[in-house]
């Protein structure tokens, strides 16, 4: 990674328990002075099996670079801790904007 990039540690906190479940680590350099706008499509598998999808429209001003490090869920006995992701962790997608706006669908449609 290049130089520039400054670690940043997030501690998330179940407002139930007052206590942390998730630790996140990344690295990100500075707002790139640019507004993205993109339409970001949802697939939903539905109880009954089905898909729907609705696209979503969004503006964002984003980080670059940035990196996911690490994320840790920290409590083995809290509910969120079987969303906990496969390690080594692997990061497919995604972006980070800390002013960014979507909007709900003006519909969706069933797949």
């Amino acid at each position: 990674m290049a130089n520039d990039l400054q670690a940043d540690d997030i501690l998330f906190i179940d407002e139930a328990s007052i206590s942390p479940t998730c630790s996140n680590r990344k690295l990100q350099g500075t707002l790139g002075g640019w507004t993205q706008m993109r339409q970001l499509r949802y697939i939903t598998k539905k109880v009954d099996g089905s898909f729907f999808s609705g696209v979503y429209p969004g503006i964002a001003e984003i980080v670059t670079p940035w990196q996911i490090v690490d994320l840790e869920f920290l409590q083995p006995s809290h509910p969120v801790y079987t969303s906990r992701p496969r390690r080594p962790l692997e990061i497919t997608f995604g972006f980070y904007a800390p002013r960014s706006s979507f909007c709900y669908p003006v519909g969706e449609q069933v797949l």
